[in-house]
């Protein structure tokens, strides 16, 4: 009995040395705190290290900066429209006594207001940017679709004939890398200056040192492909976020100018247009000769046709001629069509002879019902790529994706 009582003895002193020795329970809540914070910092940093390789790997070196670069002017001009229609549609109706009625005069003053304020700002960082910035920059300018403000369409028309154009350097060094030889071998001229520039590439008036003849060299810009990815991803966040009334648009655009950046099928076309209307006998609709054996990826040799005029500017003579006719100036023809398109248009609606015209809150409904479809979607491959897809083949995420596996 004495043995146990001096076991029990000993027992109890370990214990207590034991719970003597233990850290108080607030350092213990401490120490693991900066534990669980220093694996939170460093899988944060992992996860920026991942995303940054990611966007560097399918989007360009300096993708991210281009994409903060716009971010930093385009996210400020559009809080302020979003904050401005609130104020103006949603707020009255649910906060009448800090947000009264605004009548429709003082909402449009209230808008061209914010037009004339971002209209340089967003113009300047698009042609800084350039890329698919110019492709949209080209479609605020032409605004065919009626969505634009036409401060902001006349303030974006030097997206349409004045975009600056690249170095003479680099377009050489695409030309003779595309060609495997110098250029002076293929041409006898080359003319500097360019005749215009585009989004993705820039046209040159050049003669070709075998027969003489007069021909205009389209040269892709070297970065315009690499570019695409990154600003199509900004702009993409945005619309989605902002004006998902958009994306089906933007979806159209982005799906055309991604087919722009191969010259191959541009030549393609243009010889089976040009044989097509040919055998139509449409000898008054020329469509540029290609020299074929000279067309690559990223360049193709056509004739100049010469004289030759743009087609927006051959459009705009042409309304400016029927207005005069009229009596009135340009930009009320150009309305007065519209009012008569839409009005028949409406007219053969209502003779069940086109599809029925959506309200605005139906469209609404059809983008949020998209929008979810895709964020589900989207959420499903995320899931699947963190876990099957460690060992099986992964989802590759589309452009609109943020910087996640």
């Amino acid at each position: 009995m004495l043995r146990a009582t001096a076991a029990t003895r000993r027992s109890t002193q370990a214990s207590w040395l034991a719970r003597s020795q233990r850290p108080p329970a607030v350092a213990l809540s401490a120490h693991m705190l900066r534990r669980a914070a220093g694996v939170a910092a460093a899988g944060g940093a992992a996860a920026a290290a991942y995303g940054y390789a990611w966007a560097k790997r399918e989007m360009g070196d300096d993708a991210l900066q281009r994409i903060l670069k716009f971010d930093k002017v385009a996210l400020p001009a559009i809080l302020e429209y979003k904050w401005e229609e609130a104020k103006c549609e949603k707020l009255p109706k649910v906060l009448p006594a800090l947000f009264p009625p605004v009548s429709d005069e003082e909402e449009r003053a209230r808008f061209e207001a914010l037009h004339r304020k971002w209209a340089k700002p967003i113009f300047d960082i698009y042609m800084e940017l350039g890329g698919f910035y110019y492709k949209s920059g080209q479609k605020v300018a032409s605004n065919m679709s009626g969505i634009a403000p036409k401060l902001w369409q006349e303030a974006f028309q030097p997206f349409l004939n004045d975009i600056p154009p690249r170095e003479f350097g680099e377009v050489v060094k695409v030309i003779e890398g595309e060609l495997g030889r110098p250029i002076t071998d293929v041409f006898a001229t080359f003319d500097e200056k360019p005749i215009g520039c585009a989004s993705i590439g820039q046209a040159h008036r050049a003669t070709l040192r075998t027969t003489g003849e007069r021909v205009v060299v389209k040269v892709q810009n070297p970065d315009a492909e690499r570019t695409f990815r990154g600003d199509v991803f900004a702009l993409r966040v945005l619309i989605d976020a902002f004006m998902p009334q958009l994306s089906v648009a933007f979806d159209e655009i982005q799906r055309q100018f991604a087919t722009e950046f191969d010259y191959r099928g541009e030549c393609k076309n243009a010889m089976e247009v040009r044989a097509n209307l040919q055998r139509a006998g449409f000898g008054n609709v020329i469509v540029p000769r290609v020299h074929e054996s000279l067309c690559s990826k990223k360049l193709m040799v056509m004739e100049e046709i010469f004289p030759s005029i743009p087609l927006h500017t051959a459009l705009d003579e042409q309304a400016e001629k029927m207005a005069r006719q009229r009596g009135i100036s340009k930009e009320a023809f150009i309305a007065s069509e519209k009012a008569r398109i839409e009005s028949e248009t409406n007219a053969l609606a209502k003779q069940g002879k086109l599809v029925r015209q959506l309200t605005s809150n139906t469209y609404d409904k059809y983008i949020a019902a998209q929008r979810a479809k895709r964020g589900l979607l989207r959420a499903w491959k995320r899931a699947y790529n963190w876990t099957l897809g460690l060992l099986l083949p992964r989802y590759k995420l589309d452009d609109e994706e943020v910087l996640l596996p």
